[in-house]
Order: structure tokens, then sequence, then C-alpha cells
């Protein structure tokens, strides 16, 4: 079921460069200019939306997760860096230091067979990924500390 499902599913490299020609024919076509928003429509959306938990607003996951396909994975790939390494093709250089690049067709095939039980397309490894972590602290006592006196 699951291999049916990634056979009928369109590439996703194709689908992004639909997408942005499209957005770049909406530009061209002075539907949409480049850094303004136009419409009220959108513009009271987002107000409605404001109130959401950022992290479970679906518009707002949607546009970070293209950002982070573009920037993290396509950028990646063809950087001078290569910081995005598709599992199915592995960095050659790494696979020859560790001894195993004859083993390549035997590991893409085990992999795609993988894949195409659990249901997954692309898999990639990402190396020096920013990420930012956070540490809050808070107290509900008072400012200064009190002798406690015995009762």
């Amino acid at each position: 079921m699951f291999l049916k499902r990634a056979e009928a599913a369109p590439d996703r490299a194709d689908l992004g460069n639909a997408m942005r020609k499209l957005r770049e024919g909406w530009f061209d076509e002075g539907l949409l200019e480049r850094g303004r928003l136009q419409s009220e429509a959108i513009e009271i959306a987002v107000g409605i939306r404001k109130d959401w938990a950022r992290k479970f607003d679906p518009i707002r996951l949607t546009i970070e997760h293209a950002a982070f396909v573009e920037e993290h994975i396509q950028d990646g790939e063809t950087g001078v860096r290569k910081t995005a390494v598709d599992v199915l093709n592995p960095d050659i250089t790494l696979m020859e230091k560790a001894g195993v690049a004859g083993e390549l067709k035997r590991y893409q095939s085990d992999i795609k067979d993988v894949f195409g039980k659990t249901g997954i397309s692309h898999m990639y490894l990402l190396r020096s990924l920013p990420i930012c972590e956070y540490s809050f602290g808070y107290t509900r006592g008072k400012r200064q500390a009190e002798a406690i006196q015995p009762t």
C-alpha cells in the first residue's frame, strides 16, 4: 500500500519547481508585488490566527517547512559545504574512508526496501544544522530569602 502511494506521488523537485514557476508568474503578471501584502482577505486571516499557539498554526508550519527544505536541504545538497546528504546517495568520500564504498548497491537496495515499507520517499542527513536552544527559569518565592522562625 505504501509503495503504491509513494509511486503515485509527484516528484518533490518537480512539484517545487512548478510551484516556484507559478509564483513567479503571479509576480510577472502583476497579481502580486514582492514584499507587500495586497490582500485584505489574507490580512484578516492573519488577524484571526493571531491567538493560535504558534507551534500549532498549520499555515505557519507549512511556510516554515518550505523555508527549511529550501534553506537546509536544497541549498545544502548543492552548496559548497554539502551540508545535506541524501540517505540513498551517501557521501562517497565518507564511504571510501570507512571502506564500504563497494557495498553501495546493496546498501541502496536495502534502504529503498525500508523506505517502501514505511512510506518514506526521501530522507536526508543534515550537517551543521543551526539549532537554537533556550533555557528559562523562574521562581515563585520572594526576592530575598527569609529566615524561617521556629514556632
